[in-house]
């Protein structure tokens, strides 16, 4: 554990991700900043966490630096005194428990209390960026997010924190190669069982535990956006966003979600939908599904959607009339066309019209229609009560459908 001084800081960027050079110069885009420092504002510069994350040099190297300040109104939560030397006292104890969790993932990163870099002091920790990998930047995030305002645990259990270390990947980092590499490793950490799924296995300890997803929906509103997230993070970490929402009816109500997660399968009920199909979910339906449900469930859709695929075969057999043209012995040609506005009707061109005889004329025995199909299947009756032979090859040239 160290004192981190003003004097031994150079910052980079406010908490607000402003850039500047020691809080005096300020500087247009990333491209002013000192080289080493670019990329790291760029890739894994966040305002997503607990405390605020700086870019800056330190005692000369380059790097991030995570700050938590334990002002008055934090310490009152806290139950820590106002006083300055017995709030430092407190940061010690912790930032020494802090330390020991660090270590476990990097001798280079730095914990320490800021003793003038803020009226109060602030619990610190210095990622030096040219010593550390994406995915251990993570971890030093999610140990500051999580344990920056409390006494740190001894030990933590990161197979446990998998699916939370890729939610926050997801929320802190943009789109990069370093991002595409931490999920890579992530997925590489998440060894043991693995649950087989839309084709694909799934590392168990990467999935999202069921009161964590019912919290989140808790927390956010229970509705079909809120579920966007894991949409997204399961889109980032495995390529599909894996969620299946459906409608039904029955004993599953109006329709549901299904989400995998850690312990099986998550399935929660909907009974309202509101605009734009965002449907609002019932948390008290959440359960993990069992054998039984699965197999009843499986039956209702099929049952509900082998009715439908029917319906539809027989409307698209029956709505799908094949465009034919007729002849006669005298080689007329009979075909659809459309008359008078929108409407159509079937037509006879004459082959050898007589002098003073429109060549091409409705038929009388058959009325106009407001669709195409309807004057087509006018026109077959017409031509099977008449004998006409359909034209082979289309409808002749010139002939306007």
């Amino acid at each position: 554990m160290r004192d981190f001084k003003d004097e031994q800081i150079i910052f980079y960027c406010n908490c607000l991700g402003e850039l500047h050079k020691g809080g005096k110069e300020s500087l247009k885009s990333a491209e002013d900043l000192p080289l080493p420092l670019q990329r790291v504002y760029e890739t894994f510069w966040t305002d997503c966490l607990s405390v605020p994350c700086y870019i800056a040099y330190v005692d000369g190297r380059p790097g991030l630096l995570l700050a938590a300040e334990y002002n008055d109104e934090l310490c009152d939560e806290e139950s820590i005194p106002h006083d300055y030397f017995l709030k430092y006292e407190v940061l010690c104890d912790r930032s020494t428990k802090l330390e020991m969790l660090v270590q476990t993932l990097t001798a280079t990163a730095e914990v320490g209390i800021g003793v003038d870099t803020a009226p109060d002091p602030e619990l610190m920790v210095f990622i030096p960026t040219q010593a550390v990998s994406g995915l251990e930047i993570l971890k030093l995030y999610y140990l500051m997010h999580e344990f920056a305002y409390t006494v740190p645990p001894d030990e933590v259990e990161w197979s446990e924190c998998n699916c939370k270390l890729a939610e926050l990947a997801a929320r802190c980092f943009v789109e990069s190669e370093e991002r595409k590499e931490i999920f890579t490793r992530l997925n590489d950490e998440a060894e043991g069982r693995t649950i087989h799924y839309m084709g694909m296995s799934l590392p168990q300890a990467g999935l999202p535990k069921m009161d964590d997803v019912v919290a989140y929906l808790k927390e956010r509103l229970p509705t079909d956006l809120a579920l966007d997230h894991y949409r997204h993070l399961f889109q980032l970490r495995f390529g599909h966003q894996l969620v299946c929402k459906y409608p039904c009816f029955g004993d599953f109500r109006s329709g549901g979600a299904m989400i995998p997660v850690r312990e099986g399968f998550l399935h929660i009920s909907y009974d309202e939908c509101g605009k734009r199909g965002n449907v609002h979910y019932d948390l008290a339906s959440a359960r993990l599904l069992n054998a039984e449900d699965t197999a009843k469930l499986r039956e209702a859709y099929r049952s509900q959607t082998s009715g439908l695929c029917a319906a539809l075969d027989d409307m698209a057999r029956e709505l799908d009339v094949p465009t034919v043209c007729y002849t006669d012995a005298q080689g007329n040609l009979y075909f659809v066309r459309t008359g008078i506005g929108s409407s159509y009707k079937a037509f006879r061109r004459y082959a050898a019209p007589k002098k003073a005889q429109r060549r091409e004329s409705g038929l009388h025995a058959v009325p106009y229609r407001s669709s195409h199909d309807l004057a087509q299947r006018d026109l077959d009756v017409y031509a099977e009560k008449h004998g006409l032979q359909p034209v082979e090859g289309g409808c002749g040239e010139g002939v306007i459908e």
